[in-house]
């Protein structure tokens, strides 16, 4: 796939997508009690399953990784980044 076809959008666009997604999963979550966080069983679209809990993990773990690939492709670019803009929020 080549660059130009990957979808993107504008920075603004982005927060706004990332702020709803964030809304959405706290709505989500405040719904769910802390017994079924720790023992319920659920499975994702591509075929995951777990508990709730393991599966919140896997999900920061995922995050986390992506987030680290960012820093180093802004880093890569030549941006002024460095382990505060990574860690600092």
């Amino acid at each position: 796939m080549r660059l130009e076809n990957l979808p993107a959008c504008s920075v603004a666009e982005a927060l706004a997508k990332l702020e709803k997604d964030k809304a959405t999963l706290r709505e989500v979550l405040a719904s769910v009690s802390a017994e079924d966080f720790a023992q319920k069983v659920v499975s994702v679209p591509w075929g995951a399953k777990g508990k709730i809990e393991q599966m919140a993990l896997y999900f920061r773990e995922h995050f986390t990784n992506h987030r680290q690939q960012f820093f180093t492709y802004l880093k890569l670019l030549g941006l002024p980044v460095d382990t505060s803009t990574l860690y600092g929020g």
